[in-house]
């Protein structure tokens, strides 16, 4: 059973609004002011939050204030009771964190259906929460693991021997360990990026925020990634591009992270001395870019049962990582509100194809 915290300094009022919820099926805790809800909470965590606006001693804005300041709490569903004459106190509500507010006089019906669609959007946060947590749980170990092996058995061995080692073998030592960090710190920012897109789908005010967002001047941004990404692989000769200038609705760190991901992808997928096309249109609307190589590719059932954390013949193609930068890069297309296409064919080639809004 649900429970739901009333903050209404209205006596007749907060009684109205407990046997509302009551009669629905869900549990009612109530006080009369922020300062009383303020001594509840620290005993009772509810599910889901009421409060009135203007209220004496804590008002609902300043209490609003302090639950999101607590990681305990930050996360509630709070609904604003205003009346249609404190707009600017509401707006000052919404752009603090609240999910949604009633006018009053309120109608039954109208509060009920708003506490079933905040508790229902609680539900679906808290299972992808939980997924997000189980999937890390799961994956961490093993990834985080592999690169600190060498990390840590090399230093270990630079700390007891350095004296009785080459000037080539500690280089190439040092480069062991040099790489085995930057892996280590790729698979970290993945999974702290993938955390990041997944929660940020529960969270309105910042995929606005996130759209309202540009990347300007696109062309040498892009062939600068290209290009580093084609000299990282040693395959400069194998990659051909011809890149078109605009500016995109999408934030530039995105924006690089796509672009990086993909190219990346290509190279890691496909033999040196074969090559990997990249090409671009721009029609009024929206900015297109393909990757394509003549790599592994993928069949049609790979291609149905790909996401994160999924990697396929890991083993046979010598793969390291987790799996999570399409998955990452699919969730960043559509939260710009573009589309991403992928085209495979197993031991043939794959070709991605992203479109992004330029206004």
């Amino acid at each position: 059973m649900a429970k739901i915290l009333i903050i209404e300094d209205d006596e007749a009022v907060r009684e109205s609004l407990v046997d509302i919820v009551e009669n629905s099926g869900f549990e009612a805790l109530h006080a009369e002011d922020g300062q009383i809800a303020m001594e509840i909470l620290k005993n009772e965590i509810p599910d889901l939050i009421i409060s009135d606006i203007m209220m004496p001693r804590m008002d609902g804005i300043e209490f609003l204030k302090n639950i999101k300041e607590n990681p305990e709490t930050s996360m509630l569903p709070f609904i604003f009771l205003t009346a249609k004459s404190n707009y600017c106190d509401l707006r000052e509500g919404m752009n603090y964190g609240a999910d949604d507010y009633i006018c009053k006089p309120f109608k039954a019906k109208e509060l009920v259906s708003s506490i079933n669609l905040r508790l229902k959007h609680k539900k679906k946060y808290n299972e992808k929460l939980n997924e997000i947590a189980l999937n890390l749980t799961k994956y961490i170990p093993h990834e985080l693991r592999t690169p600190l092996f060498p990390i840590i058995g090399f230093s270990d061995y630079l700390q007891s021997d350095h004296q009785n080692l080459r000037p080539n073998e500690l280089i190439e030592i040092f480069g062991k360990i040099n790489k085995s960090g930057h892996r280590l710190h790729k698979t970290i920012e993945k999974f702290l990026l993938y955390t990041e897109i997944e929660l940020l789908k529960y969270d309105n005010e910042a995929i606005e925020t996130f759209k309202n967002k540009t990347t300007q001047n696109i062309k040498p941004l892009v062939e600068n990634i290209i290009k580093n990404k084609a000299a990282e692989f040693d395959r400069i000769e194998d990659v051909k591009f011809e890149i078109l200038n605009c500016n995109l609705r999408i934030s530039e760190d995105h924006f690089q992270f796509i672009v990086s991901e993909l190219i990346e992808n290509s190279l890691k997928f496909s033999q040196k001395n074969s090559p990997v096309e990249i090409s671009c249109d721009v029609n009024e609307n929206y900015f297109s870019i393909s990757f394509k190589d003549s790599g592994i590719g993928m069949s049609n059932e790979q291609l149905g049962n790909s996401g994160p954390f999924i990697q396929h013949n890991r083993t046979i193609h010598n793969q390291d990582g987790i799996g999570l930068g399409l998955a990452i890069t699919a969730s960043m297309v559509k939260l710009y509100e573009g589309s991403m296409q992928i085209k495979s064919e197993l031991n043939t080639s794959t070709t991605i194809k992203i479109k992004i809004k330029t206004k």
